[in-house]
């Protein structure tokens, strides 16, 4: 189980790297060590959960994969929300950490009532919290959801909820991460993009977009999207919302194909 969330944590430590260059860019020296400090504590973090795991990993079962689950929504927002804590509107770590936490579930609460009063690092790292969350509740509802069978998820109608008896829990959530990873960031890029071409401002573009198809809700600003953005831009991000809500298991095999999901099991495993 520590193998497991140390990759989590891994996931976290390279996604601080993002806002930490934006804050390069932006001369905010306050925001740079934080960053900074964060990445250096959750890379020591999850290196050692790693190698204390590594010699550890057992077949893992549905109750342990459960527990698994909670721990990535209780544990590791401890340590994303290390460089929340310096935002304006965020009153200390019990602040920061539900800001974190909402952004990892994807609720969309948030303690920010004026995003735009914030700096571009901070809204660059919650939204990639909403966007990470996003992709953490997708693979975990097929690894660790479906084969309880809850929501309508049956193992053997998919080949992408498939997985073979006794594997690990990071083969577990590996084998569908593979293969939704690369339709998620394909979406979450043709988004942005689309957002900019519309003639929204880039921090706008990608901090909208990731929380779209998030289906987190967090914006930059608490002005009215109708005031703000021109009507091509809000049907974009209706449209990114709509893709995030879908089912992704039926998603991937509208564009994948069944056949092609299992020769790519077939080539990887």
């Amino acid at each position: 189980m520590l193998y497991s969330l140390g990759y989590g944590g891994a996931m976290l430590a390279l996604a601080m790297l993002v806002p930490l260059l934006v804050s390069f860019f932006t001369n905010t020296a306050v925001h740079t060590q934080n960053f900074v400090s964060g990445i250096l504590i959750c890379g020591f973090l999850s290196g050692a959960m790693i190698i204390s795991g590594r010699a550890t990993r057992t077949r893992s079962h549905e109750l342990d994969l459960l527990l698994l689950m909670i721990l990535y929504w209780a544990f590791l927002p401890l340590i994303a929300a290390l460089p929340m804590a310096s935002a304006l509107q965020i009153d200390g770590f019990i602040a920061a950490y539900f800001e974190t936490v909402s952004g990892l579930t994807t609720s969309g609460a948030s303690l920010l009532g004026a995003p735009q009063i914030e700096t571009a690092p901070l809204l660059v790292w919650r939204a990639l919290l909403g966007w990470i969350g996003g992709l953490w509740i997708i693979v975990f509802g097929v690894a660790v959801i479906a084969p309880f069978a809850i929501g309508g998820l049956r193992i053997s109608d998919n080949p992408l909820l498939q997985h073979d008896v006794g594997d690990s829990a990071v083969a577990r959530l590996l084998r569908p991460l593979r293969i939704i990873f690369p339709i998620y960031a394909g979406g979450t890029i043709i988004g942005v993009v689309a957002l900019l071409l519309s003639g929204m401002p880039l921090l706008d573009a990608f901090c909208l977009g990731l929380s779209a198809i998030s289906t987190t809700g967090f914006v930059v600003s608490n002005l009215p999207m109708a005031e703000v953005y021109s009507l091509p831009a809000q049907s974009i991000l209706a449209m990114l919302s709509f893709v995030g809500a879908m089912s992704m298991p039926l998603l991937v095999l509208t564009i994948l194909g069944r056949s092609h999901i299992a020769q790519l099991f077939t080539l990887r495993n």
